[in-house]
């Protein structure tokens, strides 16, 4: 569960290419996308306590994540993904579109890390998968010795499109039997890879121990929805509402039909659907849908 980072000297040293950088302001709407490393202060013992118990105390994941959000945001992280599985171990490996995936960075990044696989070839997403702890992306990107594939090529448009800065890369495999999770936090791209480090020198702590708490705590809640739908996922419930086939869909949106399938059968499960009808129903029921 995890999106990359490489900061252009990172890329240069090793020989990659950086992807084209986007233009604009992406607005994350929680918390202020307007916040800059000047508006942030570590978080003193009392708020980090308070924090804490509000975590442990949320009685909904929204309410949970929304604390460690707030939290996170102080210290300057603004852009939070975070993923939690039930995963039976290795060698099974963790399907994100399986996971629980709590965010605050734009809904088209999450929908494309998901849709179009960019967990796959991802060194970021392995080392969550079979370690337990934080580390700098940088650190596992410099580790990494492999070929630069597709995904993590689409990755780092992503990253330049939506102004991401240094990130830091969170596995907690250990801590609950049967359910791993995992987290990316970055600064935004106008903190420096040497300004980020030394920031989070001083609330890597504070950070492990509010993650983990988040963890703990979400694994005990209801969670009606998997996650919110994806753009895909809206799109074959859409073409389905329209009386089309699987093998239509799949003709229409190019793709094979097993595809077609298994965004169906993600979008009955957020939904708690029982069939394929019953999810076009709840999602035309919740305006998800614009047919």
């Amino acid at each position: 569960m995890a999106t990359l980072y490489w900061a252009n000297s990172e890329l240069e040293v090793k020989g990659w290419l950086t992807a084209p950088g986007g233009s604009g302001k992406v607005t994350l709407g929680e918390p202020d996308a307007e916040a800059t490393m000047k508006d942030t202060l570590p978080l003193g013992h009392s708020a980090q306590i308070e924090a804490l118990n509000s975590i442990i105390s949320a009685d909904s994941v929204t309410e949970a994540w929304r604390v460690f959000g707030d939290a996170m945001a102080h210290l300057g992280l603004l852009y939070l993904f975070f993923g939690q599985a039930r995963h039976p171990g290795p060698p099974n490996p963790i399907d994100p579109a399986e996971a629980l995936i709590l965010h605050r960075i734009p809904s088209q990044w999450v929908d494309a890390y998901v849709d179009e696989q960019l967990y796959k070839g991802n060194p970021l997403f392995d080392w969550v998968q079979h370690n337990d702890g934080f580390i700098s992306v940088a650190d596992v990107v410099a580790s990494y010795d492999g070929p630069v594939t597709k995904q993590m090529a689409r990755l780092m448009e992503l990253r330049h499109l939506h102004e991401a800065g240094p990130g830091f890369l969170g596995g907690m495999r250990d801590l609950i039997p049967g359910v791993t999770a995992g987290m990316t936090l970055s600064f935004d791209n106008t903190v420096s890879p040497e300004e980020a480090e030394a920031r989070w020198a001083g609330c890597a702590a504070t950070v492990a121990v509010m993650a983990r708490a988040l963890h703990l705590r979400v694994s005990t809640l209801p969670q009606p929805l998997l996650r919110p739908l994806s753009s895909r996922q809206r799109e074959v419930l859409e073409w389905s509402s329209q009386g089309k086939t699987v093998r239509d869909i799949a003709t229409i949106m190019e793709v094979e039909a097993t595809t077609v399938e298994k965004h169906l059968r993600l979008a009955r499960e957020a939904l708690n659907a029982s069939n394929t009808s019953h999810a076009v129903r709840k999602a035309l029921t919740l305006n998800l849908l614009s047919v």
